[in-house]
């Protein structure tokens, strides 16, 4: 089996081999030694407390430990997704956080394709002002492309790239960060194209959810399994078929 290791990178430079799927929790720990670190005054102590607490809050669908470590804490990460050669790195647009794997050392073998995506963002910020979750009734006109979940709610990010696969890879990071089983099952599929391809039908059959799109005739497209539709998407997908009348199923 594929390495499973990234390497935290320190604000004092040094360097943590560690599985990925243990990502998450080393995040915690240095947030909990961050708060609590021994012979800080009392006061520096309740700061910390604070200086947490308000970058917390604005968390629900997502922990807030990895987004406070790297762009509060100074740390960097290596290998971010597994990918060889990179480092973790982050840039604001537009008042959105876009992380980005950056290249260390030349990589001749790349294709083309992945030469493009070099400098593409992997995923944004997960703070609750990037994630949009709304139920069909709240959309007046036309629906997104989006994501429909198990409970037939419409989910997309926020971010100026609007793809299945871009908006999956938030997902996947978190799953990367906290389970073994998700992470070898990762690393068994990865290659050089599906980082940056493949995450939109890894995210749909790890979550059940459906992928909802506009076809080229203004059709709706709805990727999904027939035979795994929950009770919420037969809801959702009957409500677009009734007010949109244009929907094609497919696998």
């Amino acid at each position: 089996m594929k390495n499973c290791n990234c390497i935290l990178v320190t604000p004092n430079n040094e360097e943590w081999e560690i599985p990925y799927y243990e990502l998450e929790h080393f995040c915690k720990k240095i947030v909990c030694d961050f708060i609590f670190a021994k012979k800080q005054k009392f006061k520096e102590s309740l700061d910390r407390k604070k200086k947490f607490y308000e970058f917390q809050k604005n968390y629900r669908s997502f922990s807030p430990y990895f987004d406070f470590v790297f762009l509060e804490l100074g740390y960097k990460l290596k290998k971010p997704f597994l990918i060889p050669d990179s480092i973790l790195v982050f840039q604001e647009i537009n008042g959105i956080i876009y992380y980005y794997a950056k290249y260390f050392k030349e990589k001749e073998f790349l294709s083309s394709y992945n030469r493009e995506c070099i400098n593409a963002p992997l995923f944004i910020q997960a703070n609750e002002k990037n994630i949009i979750c709304k139920s069909l009734n709240q959309f007046c006109y036309q629906i997104p492309d989006s994501y429909i979940t198990e409970l037939g709610k419409i989910i997309y990010l926020n971010s100026f790239i609007t793809t299945h696969d871009f908006w999956a890879n938030l997902w996947i990071h978190n799953y990367l960060m906290s389970s073994k089983e998700f992470c070898e099952k990762y690393v068994s599929l990865i290659n050089e194209d599906f980082i940056y391809r493949g995450m939109g039908l890894l995210l749909q059959k790890e979550k059940l959810w459906l992928r909802l799109a506009r076809g080229g005739y203004g059709e709706y497209l709805i990727a999904a399994n027939k035979t795994d539709i929950t009770l919420g998407q037969q809801q959702c997908i009957s409500y677009i078929e009734k007010k949109y009348q244009r929907v094609l199923i497919c696998k």
